[in-house]
């Protein structure tokens, strides 16, 4: 089964759109260490689910779009672009603590 199916919500989507988000947010989830049931891997599948309406996008565009998103900055480009993603790759953005 596809990890993103329980969060469809009924969005029609053909089989290898659905397989390109499922991906996404396995790889997103093993990345940031996320439990199968954390309310935080919800969030991420819905807006994985939002930018799969409005446009097409493979795992990598999703993903990448949506550790942007999330504040991850990566810290070489190039790694970000061609290779799998490496949780000490990224740091936050920035930070509001002082």
């Amino acid at each position: 089964m596809y990890a993103i199916v329980p969060f469809l919500n009924e969005a029609a989507f053909d089989q290898r759109d659905i397989a390109e988000m499922s991906v996404a947010l396995d790889d997103i989830c093993n990345r940031l260490v996320l439990r199968e049931d954390s309310l935080a891997r919800e969030v991420i599948a819905y807006r994985i689910v939002e930018l799969s309406q409005c446009s097409e996008g493979n795992a990598t565009s999703l993903r990448d779009t949506v550790l942007r998103e999330l504040g991850f900055v990566n810290r070489d480009r190039r790694h970000f672009q061609r290779s799998g993603l490496r949780r000490q790759s990224y740091r936050p953005a920035s930070t509001s603590w002082g």
